[in-house]
């Protein structure tokens, strides 16, 4: 079967440390495996870079007035579809908007595109998502007309699906849930050893860009009770770093590391004792995933996608009414998990039935290849 062209819309993915960039990363690297390559519709030099291959600059400095307007979520994937529409020869192509929202609803639908949207989660009309109430009413705008003027409709957990279709039931034939893939376990590199000699303490890993419902204000509170002998580890973006460097006191007990290239991140990921997860919610909590691949444990906050995709003997869900000092009780009795082989078996054991990227690119191929269905 011929695979039709495919154009990725990139809004979201300058921020590579969001749960949507690192999704695309990976789903486009597992699309390699099966030899296919997705044009990536980019705005700037970190994306191109961010994918390596096959990136395709979408033209925005015409104007001052255009350029600012091509960072927005109702503009972008207009100027971007106008650049995959004249590039394209097909007969057959794909549009694929990976970022909840973004398809080119307000054109008239191009003979011979199809129409792909993936959703990760539906958090900005969620009664406490966090959200400034101008977003809420740009994306409860948005949402609609995107879901109306699409093929097919991506959901990257049941949990989402079930949120989606609650809101949304009409759309109930158009929906497949395609589940992020996961890399397979390897052993410790050399760098990992060398850098868990450097600190003797125990490991607390946390990896997130700032937004209101990720509750770095937990953090925070967990940070101030660290013993002397912890250290936490965070990986965020700049707003992040700004945040914690005004709101922690307890500053001798923390590393905030804002520029971490892949390897060194995976190295972390490693390297850690136990990862903690604060967010309120998430449509899939890919940071737990990715420590749970390199066999260390998770303590994640209960309420949204990954309590019905974990299973308790590999990681550890709190209530939200969780004080910090409930954090730290399970914390002090989780730290050693990651020596424990019990454990470790039943993580292996765990992760062998769970679908590689790759799986899930191949799921998404059978999507590309029934548009015309």
């Amino acid at each position: 079967m011929t695979i039709p062209k495919i154009f990725w819309d990139s809004f979201g993915f300058s921020d590579k440390y969001s749960g949507i960039a690192r999704y695309a990363r990976n789903l486009h690297q597992g699309l390699s495996q099966c030899s296919v390559q997705p044009t990536m519709l980019v705005r700037s030099e970190n994306q191109e870079g961010f994918f390596l291959s096959n990136a395709q600059r979408v033209p925005t400095e015409s104007s001052v007035v255009e350029h600012a307007l091509a960072k927005t979520k109702l503009y972008w994937p207009h100027k971007a579809f106008a650049t995959a529409s004249k590039l394209n020869s097909d007969e057959k192509v794909i549009f694929h908007g990976l970022s909840n929202i973004n398809l080119p609803f307000l054109l008239k639908k191009r003979k011979g595109f199809k129409y792909i949207l993936t959703i990760h989660d539906l958090i900005p009309m969620l009664d406490d998502g966090g959200v400034s109430l101008t977003y809420k009413a740009q994306f409860s705008w948005m949402l609609p007309r995107a879901l109306n003027y699409s093929d097919k409709i991506i959901c990257v957990s049941t949990w989402t699906k079930d949120i989606l279709l609650e809101r949304f039931p009409d759309y109930a034939r158009k929906v497949t849930v395609i589940p992020h893939g996961f890399h397979k376990p390897n052993d410790r590199a050399d760098e990992d050893v060398r850098e868990k000699e450097l600190n003797q303490k125990k490991h607390l890993l946390f990896v997130s860009r700032w937004e209101k419902y990720k509750n770095f204000d937990l953090i925070v509170d967990i940070i101030e009770k660290l013993p002397e002998d912890y250290l936490m580890t965070i990986v965020t973006n700049q707003v992040g770093k700004n945040f914690l460097q005004k709101n922690v006191k307890n500053s001798d007990c923390i590393s905030i590391r804002t520029e971490v290239d892949e390897s060194h991140l995976q190295s972390l990921y490693r390297c850690a004792d136990l990862y903690l997860h604060t967010s309120k919610y998430e449509g899939f909590g890919l940071p737990v995933w990715e420590a749970l691949s390199y066999g260390t444990p998770a303590i994640f906050l209960q309420g949204h996608a990954l309590d019905m995709l974990l299973k308790s003997e590999v990681a550890t869900g709190l209530e939200k009414n969780c004080t910090p000092n409930d954090w730290m009780d399970v914390i002090t009795y989780q730290i050693e998990l990651k020596k424990s082989l019990e454990y470790q078996n039943n993580l292996k054991d765990f992760l062998s039935n769970l679908p590689t990227w790759e799986d899930s690119a191949r799921q998404l191929l059978q999507i590309y290849n029934s548009t015309d269905e």
